[in-house]
């Protein structure tokens, strides 16, 4: 049983076509990576505003997910710390929602301390406050 000469130049060059896109595809992908798609859309969207953010995590009714995506944002665009107060509302707010739980908290509270190291301390005794309120 042997195999034709035009069917195995066939299949050759077919294996050949696939490689070369396979080629471009993952060429395709590193130059036009996942970080330059994050870029493009920061730049058509528009953040929302921290009091946005508060009010949502405020909400009782919000759902996980939207007090998770206002966690992040507030990471995102707001993580440098201008007033504690601002973010000593948010945690206590956090504390006392019925749909967040201890991992979320401590995440955003880890992060919070992670981008304003001069804030450590308080983060903390404010976050100790809140979970102490929370019973």
């Amino acid at each position: 049983m042997t195999i034709p000469f035009s069917l195995f130049v066939g299949i050759l060059l077919l294996l050949l076509l696939l490689f070369i896109l396979v080629w471009f595809y993952i060429r395709r992908r590193k130059q036009y990576g996942p970080h330059h798609r994050e870029s493009c859309s920061r730049h058509t969207a528009i953040p929302p505003t921290f009091q946005e953010l508060q009010e949502v995590i405020a909400n009782p009714e919000s759902t996980l997910e939207a007090v998770e995506q206002a966690l992040d944002d507030i990471m995102t665009y707001y993580a440098g710390i201008e007033q504690l107060g601002d973010y000593a509302q948010i945690i206590h707010n956090m504390c006392r929602h019925g749909n967040i739980g201890a991992k979320t908290i401590v995440r955003f509270e880890k992060a919070l301390r992670e981008h304003n190291p001069s804030y450590a301390r308080e983060i903390e005794k404010i976050l100790q406050k809140a979970l102490d309120a929370r019973g």
